[in-house]
């Protein structure tokens, strides 16, 4: 099995973000980025959205993905136990939207 890496919680996002393309198991290089954005936070599929596009663009420009291959992603996450709901929320539009947070690895 491979070596985990991990960047410890007083270092800057981008070393979160440089230590999760190294580890979590079998993920993507995309599923780490939205696990990273998750990690220890609630967003929903918008704010992740637009932080994973932000995120993308400035560090990792071939992982950018459309918004729709984003919540794709997040969802066979979901479904395979590394995210997880953390509540209700509102969307841009005002409608409910779920809040996903990641699970501990």
């Amino acid at each position: 099995m491979s070596e985990l890496f991990f960047a410890r919680t007083s270092d800057p996002d981008t070393s979160h973000l440089a230590a999760a393309t190294l580890n979590h198991f079998n993920m993507k290089p995309a599923e780490k980025i939205i696990y990273n954005l998750l990690e220890g936070r609630n967003l929903t599929d918008e704010q992740l959205v637009d932080e994973y596009q932000e995120t993308a663009s400035l560090l990792f420009p071939k992982l950018q993905r459309s918004p729709q291959a984003i919540r794709t992603l997040r969802v066979k996450m979901y479904r395979d136990g590394l995210l997880k709901v953390a509540g209700m929320g509102k969307s841009r539009a005002g409608n409910p939207a779920r809040i996903w947070t990641a699970l501990e690895l």
